[in-house]
């Protein structure tokens, strides 16, 4: 502890003769650096060498309401991404975290609280995590977390297209950036601090200061969404329209024996389109085929309970699966029942198609999926995006190259227990909504055509498309 002491004192008297200048790429009125919140010790920015700084800081647990860190930053406006690597050199506490962060606010009044958006990793580099304060006074909370994933560089950034208003998270785990999350609506004002901050997570000065290298600083101020799935011209139809809003929907159901379960991207999904396209798993026949479809205004089902987001409380309760339950009934949330298929546990292991004609305006749009074991979305032939993981909610960016329609394929997959599935669009404010709820501004669905459907055979990848005549 007397080390940790001494070094620090060492790092306030190398630092000082530098209060009154900017280092570096970071840009000071008055200071090297500033402490948010409340810290029990002072911290500093120290330049170090080109690219090179020490940042050390202390500062109670950034997940509640008040900040406790200290920050390095430019005040810059419009879109900016900020990138760094960063090495802890002491970190008192497990809990202990760097990382680059856009906030709210002035130089003037950084010690006060404020909204902040931070892409951090704690002190063992076993999580990165996009973290969020959305309003003063609300608790930090997590965006996306991805774990056992070491990264070689972090970055965070603020992206303008069309309507929406983007902050991103960015990660390097070796093999280039990936997106880390993201948080859609304009939360931080046009002018506001981009930079790097560290908390020690254990607000005090003999044992609670951390201390991090951080290098190759660099701001862009012209970055571009990662992620983004291109939605050719080609992809449009002109005869899938009908005048019937909604999806056309069906659940096929696994042999008795047969496991969904496993790897997703290796096993589950392979073996969850393998069913609904073939009725087979491999050369093993066996498969219950509900045989029954339902048209439905929303994807938005359970098998038991009452879903995620979307639910009777808040006026979109869950409907059945068709083929678990002969009706479009709703579902109680206090129903357990999991439907009536024998024997028991019959509605597990089963995977269910949602098709549709989406209209598309030319530009930007975020979509996404939750399924109980897994859910993925394809409009046109590209595939928009998959959940992850179990119960993981998916936020897919889209780029229409123009306006029309365009086919849609929805798919979920249910290994055992629950069995919910919800399909969703986000508006330009970071409002989320039922894919389809046109009343909210969403971009409407039609049940495509029906001699498409015939044709379709219920199991086909995609719809037939006609393409418009020149």
């Amino acid at each position: 502890m007397l080390k940790k002491f001494i070094l620090f004192c060492v790092v306030l008297l190398i630092a000082a003769p530098a209060y009154a200048t900017p280092i570096g790429v970071f840009d000071f009125a008055d200071d090297v650096g500033r402490d948010a919140g409340k810290c029990v010790g002072y911290g500093i920015t120290q330049y170090v060498a080109t690219d090179e700084y020490r940042i050390t800081a202390s500062g109670a647990d950034i997940y509640g309401k008040d900040d406790g860190f200290h920050f390095a930053y430019k005040q810059m406006t419009g879109d900016v991404k900020v990138t760094m690597k960063g090495e802890w050199i002491m970190a008192p506490d497990g809990w202990s975290k760097m990382g680059p962060m856009i906030r709210n606010g002035t130089p003037g009044n950084i010690a006060s609280n404020a909204v902040n958006y931070f892409m951090l990793t704690r002190r063992d580099y076993k999580r990165v995590t996009l973290q969020k304060r959305d309003a003063v006074g609300d608790n930090s909370g997590k965006i996306l977390e991805i774990k056992n994933q070491p990264p070689v560089a972090l970055g965070i950034q603020r992206v303008t297209s069309g309507a929406y208003t983007i902050i991103q998270g960015l990660a390097d785990f070796g093999s280039g950036w990936v997106s880390n999350g993201m948080k859609i609506g304009p939360a931080i004002d046009e002018e506001a601090l981009f930079g790097v901050a560290v908390t020690g997570h254990k607000n005090g000065v003999k044992d609670g200061m951390a201390q991090a290298k951080i290098t190759d600083v660099v701001y862009d101020t012209s970055p571009s969404l990662l992620g983004v799935v291109d939605i050719p011209e080609a992809a449009r139809v002109d005869v899938c329209p009908t005048e019937i809003s909604g999806f056309k929907t069906r659940t096929i159901k696994a042999g008795q024996g047969t496991d969904l379960g496993g790897d997703r991207w290796t096993e589950s999904y392979p073996k969850m389109n393998e069913i609904l396209d073939t009725g087979f798993i491999g050369a093993t026949a066996g498969v219950v085929d509900f045989a029954s479809s339902r048209i439905e205004q929303y994807v938005n089902f359970a098998d038991g309970g009452d879903g995620f987001a979307f639910k009777e409380g808040n006026g979109f309760p869950s409907h059945s699966y068709p083929g678990i339950d002969p009706e479009p009934v709703r579902i109680a949330p206090a129903d357990t029942s999991y439907g009536d298929v024998d024997p028991p546990g019959g509605d597990d292991h089963f995977a269910g198609e949602a098709l549709g004609c989406i209209f598309l305006t030319e530009g930007l749009h975020i979509f996404g999926a939750k399924g109980d074991d897994g859910a993925q979305l394809k409009i046109g032939d590209e595939l928009v995006g998959q959940t992850t993981g179990w119960n993981n909610t998916g936020q897919w960016l889209v780029n229409a190259a123009v306006e029309g329609w365009y086919p849609l394929e929805a798919r979920f997959f249910e290994i055992g227990g629950g069995a919910d599935w919800e399909l969703y669009e986000w508006l330009p404010d970071g409002t989320k909504i039922l894919l389809n709820d046109t009343a909210a501004g969403g971009a409407p669905v039609l049940v495509p055509e029906p001699a498409t459907i015939a044709l379709l055979g219920f199991g086909g990848l995609t719809l037939l498309r006609i393409r418009k005549k020149r």
